[in-house]
């Protein structure tokens, strides 16, 4: 009786479950088609996420680069779907692990210095222009630790059937590697092979710096940094290893095939450093540099071949600067005025001044360009129309 009791009740759950599809395949049969085609896609990615989520967290690494020219292209929104992604993603990683009573944080190195940095950048909230933009940055510190630990869960839970670390961190790397080389093919391209783009872009009277998807150069500049030196610290690291080969060490064997991975990492590190150069931005280039002599320190422990490397990226960073200078635009000046009985400092990001116009130029980092002086931000034109 009880074999039977189970038999109709896996009967009864199949009947459900195919009324269900029935129904929402109609329901979808008659909407608009992109609209169809849309829904059909959110429930694809749904399926797979939960299914793994690995997926999920790749799709975000590769539509995250994508935020700023979503808001262009279909308005400003709270969430793109890099983000949303992301979200999607961690919720169905924290409703498994509740659901299997298997709900841990991981114990890492970078929990402390994370929620130190968590804390600390909360206060800042208190001072800060404009509540709501401070929050989503601190959203995005949240999703980082959050990141981590999903990570190290997924190469490590039993319950999953994990792969391991290795091969989590080859999936991982490899997403990273063609999300860094998609925005540095497009900025290559925004340079010097488009043929225009936006006018307050333009350097050596016929290029315009790379700005990717991101919409603005300085972060577009911010993001090949980091995909420049991830790439070049993979290939050095596989031509370190490789050479212990070479000598009868063991060799660690996490990245193979060898000549794939070390080909890859070569292509997206001279990429990511010419997109970095053709952004035109100073602070990613000293973030570089900044970044380089971290890795010079840890890359080896003959100092001959970190100075070689840190020398390299002096050389490159500084080569950037002097061109930067013999293009008529001037290095970031402060200015000190009086205003109505107040003193206002502020430094101007670039300052161009020819025979009969005075250009001042303030880059913004975090929103797309406005579409005209009206839709500007006022904080925004309340600066320029004071300097």
């Amino acid at each position: 009786m009880p074999a039977r009791m189970q038999i109709a009740g896996q009967a009864r759950s199949s009947v459900v479950l195919l009324a269900l599809a029935l129904g929402i395949g109609l329901a979808i049969a008659r909407l608009p088609l992109p609209m169809a085609a849309g829904l059909l896609v959110v429930a694809a990615v749904a399926l797979l996420t939960i299914f793994n989520p690995l997926f999920g967290l790749g799709l975000a690494l590769l539509l995250g680069p994508f935020g700023a020219l979503e808001k262009v292209i279909l308005g400003d929104s709270l969430f793109d779907s890099g983000q949303l992604s992301l979200l999607l993603t961690l919720a169905v990683w924290i409703a498994s692990g509740m659901a299997r009573r298997r709900l841990v944080i991981p114990r890492v190195s970078f929990n402390l210095p994370w929620f130190l940095f968590v804390i600390v950048a909360s206060f800042s909230l208190l001072g800060a222009a404009s509540i709501e933009l401070g929050l989503i940055e601190l959203l995005k510190w949240l999703e980082i630790g959050l990141i981590v630990w999903l990570i190290v869960d997924l190469a490590s839970d039993p319950d999953r059937g994990s792969p391991g670390f290795p091969a989590v961190m080859r999936t991982i790397l490899a997403l990273l590697f063609i999300a860094g080389s998609v925005q540095a093919l497009i900025g290559i391209w925004q340079f010097g092979l488009r043929g225009h783009g936006p006018e307050h872009f333009l350097v050596l009277s016929r290029f315009y710096r790379a700005y990717g998807t991101f919409e603005q150069p300085n972060p577009f500049g911010g993001y090949m940094n980091l995909f420049a030196l991830l790439a070049i610290g993979t290939a050095l690291g596989l031509g370190i290893d490789w050479i212990r080969r070479r000598r009868g060490a063991v060799q660690s064997g996490h990245l193979t095939p060898f000549r794939l991975w070390f080909s890859f990492a070569l292509f997206c590190a001279v990429v990511g450093s010419l997109a970095l150069i053709l952004s035109w931005s100073r602070g990613a280039w000293l973030g570089f540099l900044a970044g380089a002599i971290v890795c010079a320190l840890f890359v080896t422990r003959r100092f001959w071949l970190g100075a070689l490397f840190v020398s390299t990226a002096v050389v490159l960073v500084v080569g950037g600067l002097a061109i930067g200078l013999n293009v008529r635009f001037e290095l970031a000046e402060a200015v000190v005025g009086r205003l109505g009985g107040h003193v206002i400092a502020g430094q101007i990001d670039r300052l161009v001044v020819t025979d009969t116009t005075v250009f001042v130029l303030d880059y913004k980092t975090q929103r797309p360009v406005p579409a005209s002086a009206e839709s500007a931000p006022r904080p925004y034109l309340a600066q320029m129309a004071a300097y």
